[in-house]
């Protein structure tokens, strides 16, 4: 995992994630074979985490 960006909360890393939506699909991306056979379609990619979701699974706009 690369070092990331939080947008929501000052001084975040982008590897909190309150929503569980991008955890997910990190997992189905770059899933690293384990002994249940989860392996994710492109296993050696790095994962750029990047907060954008708040606790309500909510993007506020810098434009509004």
């Amino acid at each position: 995992m690369l070092p990331g960006a939080d947008f929501v909360d000052a001084g975040g890393d982008g590897r909190t994630d309150t929503v569980g939506h991008g955890t997910t699909v990190a997992a189905l991306i770059a899933g690293q074979d384990d002994p249940t056979g989860m392996i994710g379609i492109a296993h050696r990619a790095r994962i750029l985490p990047v907060r954008v979701l708040d606790r309500k699974n909510r993007y506020r706009d810098a434009g509004i």
